[in-house]
């Protein structure tokens, strides 16, 4: 398996092991009797702060799992991964697992301000491998 592809598995186990947090969580709340398993409304605040902030952190991982993806599949598809593409891939997992860190330690402006410039370090990156692919 070559670089990119490792680098976008990781992004995948990242966003799996989120997942597992998040129903973990539920699962403790339905077994302990504080709530039932229909309580979990998507888009409606339920639940701590804590548990509210990672299943954000959650969705935005899924959202952009696929982009990712794509790109990564079609740069090996195509031939075009060289180092640069490779640490860009790289960058890519490192913001999304800072910026999921973050947006789990604290909600403030500068956390919220830091957590940003990790989700732009992804987008500019996305940025990247699209120039490259074209």
């Amino acid at each position: 398996m070559n670089q990119s592809l490792f680098a976008l598995l990781l992004f995948a186990c990242w966003t799996v092991f989120l997942i597992f947090l998040v129903i973990g969580y539920r699962s403790v709340q339905v077994l302990i009797g504080k709530k039932k398993s229909n309580d979990f409304t998507p888009g409606i605040k339920h639940g701590t702060e804590r548990y509210w902030q990672l299943t954000r952190a959650q969705s935005n991982a899924i959202e952009n799992l696929p982009i990712f993806a794509t790109l990564v599949l079609i740069g090996n598809v195509a031939g075009y991964i060289d180092t640069l593409f490779i640490n860009a891939c790289y960058l890519v997992v490192g913001a999304r697992i800072a910026q999921t860190i973050t947006h789990l330690i604290s909600t403030s402006v500068i956390a919220v301000n830091i957590r940003f410039t990790f989700y732009v370090t992804q987008l500019a990156c996305f940025v990247y491998l699209i120039t490259k692919l074209l």
